[in-house]
């Protein structure tokens, strides 16, 4: 999994192998709350959240779920 840009401001994009398998992305702040939950997986608006570090779950067709960290800065 592979998110970019990293450090995001506005929106994040998957990359990665993955990118194609994508069903649904949760994003949490690092005291594991949901912050965020999404379908579209093409283009995620982070412009609402905080500066600072959290935790993207991306949920593939199969099942699968990977976490990655990505950094919103301005």
């Amino acid at each position: 999994l592979t998110i970019y840009p990293n450090p995001a401001s506005d929106f994040v994009k998957i990359g990665g192998e993955i990118a194609d398998r994508c069903e649904n992305v949760s994003i949490f702040d690092m005291t594991g709350r949901m912050l965020l939950h999404s379908s579209d997986v093409e283009s995620i608006n982070v412009s609402d959240l905080q500066n600072g570090i959290y935790m993207m779950r991306v949920i593939t067709y199969d099942g699968r779920s990977v976490i990655e960290k990505f950094v919103i800065s301005r």
